[in-house]
């Protein structure tokens, strides 16, 4: 892995100042706002009270309780669900929403943020953020209860506040880590909620990380932080794993059904965001404000090493796959091809299975309830399960080739001596790889595109690292385009490497040179 990651570094590195001098060059003195928004007020809102935008399409973050305050305030606005803030201010600012319920500290955070939006400052409803333990170590929420107590008592609380509350950038940094003597604690976050929780510098930092890290240290754990979406949160702690789950999470009874939960440790509230016409930015050019777009994206806190790494996931992911399942699509080949019912048939039902069942769906499966109580690691369970979904296409592929040798040919192996083994290794197989090099290329890059979906099971590959990137600069242009372009360029890798495979193994595509013949002019 060391090794990929020293070559994929500059090769990023490279890809992003193309990008940028792309992106940048030939452009006139277009003025642009930038992403450095001025204090914002109420005068310049949309909607002065939440209850004017009835009727008007809201966003939702995916997993929350907003959508219960917004249908009870908004009966008559249909709702759309989005992943995570990011996308909910991308869906504001392009016009698809009108507005979306945020939690109070994380709402003044998106303002300093961006440009364009606002949020009424009267609050729709007051609300208490606490951190969810897993019903099988109720011993974490006993701890998590006597730090935060300690913590209020001695002023520490009120320090973690003034750190990731204020503006000094510089001192918002995680507590030294120490392994604790007790075992690891697994801590699921989702870190789109900043200052409450969010990704610097690679690693998952904020308000609530720096409680549950102090707290855990101090008890003698080591916490171990792992990355998923809001919404996967409560089953990851319900299906074990994970320990403890944070991000700005909301107390209610529904909840408390699944999850225990510590004594709150932030008393906020829920606020409307909508549009602010006084949000404005600093108007710069059109170079000034790519070169800064750049600069935020990739350089700031070295995210283009978050790239680095997602990249590596994805290619590792890939190719484990790849291996796996062809070996595993040529063993369904051959049950398929048996002529005995109880071989053929269960390979029949599995492919059905397969094919039948979204992909997205079944890696959830494979993660949350088959390897649900193991610790296995998302990586491995996620080549696991593309390995099965590739096996039933590509042992089909495998079938439909080897069936379309002629089969006259066989029987004169047979007639000349050779053996089964013989037969199919040197006459059938050659020729079925010909016929079947062509689709595997494309079920290949098929499955590389198909990764983009690890995320849901905490694993940060090439797409989720981007919406990391988004998450933090809340800007789309750079972080897609250079996700895109990843894609597009491993795929052709692979594509070139499987065409000239093709073209070495079928003679029909080499030049062909006469030899020992004299022609005579």
């Amino acid at each position: 892995m060391c090794k990929l990651r020293q070559v994929l570094g500059p090769v990023l590195l490279l890809l992003s100042t193309l990008m940028f001098l792309c992106g940048c060059g030939g452009s006139g003195p277009k003025q642009v706002a930038t992403q450095v928004p001025k204090a914002a007020t109420e005068d310049g809102l949309v909607y002065k009270n939440m209850a004017e935008a009835d009727g008007k399409t809201m966003g939702v973050l995916t997993g929350s309780t907003f959508d219960q305050f917004t249908e009870k305030i908004l009966p008559h606005s249909p709702l759309l669900y989005y992943n995570s803030y990011t996308d909910a201010i991308f869906a504001l600012k392009s016009g698809k929403i009108e507005g979306f319920l945020a939690d109070e500290p994380v709402a003044r955070s998106l303002v300093v943020s961006n440009t364009g939006v606002g949020f009424i400052k009267k609050k729709v409803a007051d609300d208490a953020y606490g951190i969810g333990v897993s019903k099988n170590r109720p011993e974490l929420k006993t701890i998590l209860d006597q730090g935060i107590s300690r913590f209020k008592q001695d002023g520490t609380l009120k320090k973690i506040d003034n750190i990731w509350f204020g503006r000094d950038e510089s001192l918002k940094k995680m507590p030294p880590v120490k392994n604790g003597t007790k075992g690891t604690v697994r801590v699921a976050g989702a870190p789109d909620v900043p200052p409450m929780l969010y990704i610097k510098d690679g690693a998952m930092v904020g308000y609530e990380a720096d409680i549950v890290l102090r707290i855990l240290q101090e008890a003698g754990y080591t916490a171990n932080f792992v990355n998923i979406d809001f919404g996967g949160l409560i089953p990851a702690l319900s299906s074990g794993k994970a320990d403890i789950m944070m991000g700005a999470i909301s107390i209610t009874d529904e909840r408390k059904q699944s999850v225990l939960f510590a004594q709150p440790h932030y008393e906020g509230g829920i606020v409307f965001m909508e549009k602010d016409t006084n949000n404005v930015g600093v108007e710069k050019s059109f170079w000034e404000e790519m070169k800064s777009s750049f600069n935020r994206n990739f350089i700031v806190e070295n995210r283009y090493k978050l790239i680095e790494q997602g990249l590596e996931n994805t290619v590792i992911i890939s190719l484990g796959s790849a291996i796996l399942g062809t070996i595993l699509g040529f063993g369904l080949c051959l049950l398929r091809r048996s002529s005995k019912r109880f071989l053929n048939l269960p390979a029949r039902i599995f492919i059905k299975v397969m094919q039948g069942t979204p992909m997205v769906v079944f890696l959830m499966i494979m993660y949350y309830v088959v390897f649900g109580s193991t610790n296995l690691s998302p990586i491995f369970v996620a080549i696991i399960a593309f390995a099965f979904n590739e096996a039933a296409y590509m042992g089909e592929m495998m079938r439909t080739g080897i069936d379309g040798i002629d089969k006259g040919q066989t029987e004169a192996a047979y007639a000349m001596g050779f053996s089964k083994v013989q037969t199919f290794g040197k006459i059938v197989m050659p020729q079925a790889l010909r016929n079947i090099l062509p689709l595997y290329t494309g079920e290949f890059v098929s499955l590389v595109k198909m990764t983009s979906v690890v995320g849901y099971i905490a694993i940060q590959d090439l797409t989720k690292m981007s919406d990391i990137i988004r998450s933090r600069t809340y800007e789309a242009f750079f972080p897609l385009i250079m996700t895109a372009l990843i894609y597009f360029l491993v795929a052709w890798v692979l594509t070139s490497g499987l065409s000239y495979l093709e073209y070495k193994i079928d003679p029909k595509k080499r030049p062909r040179t006469v030899t020992g013949v004299k022609i005579l002019v």
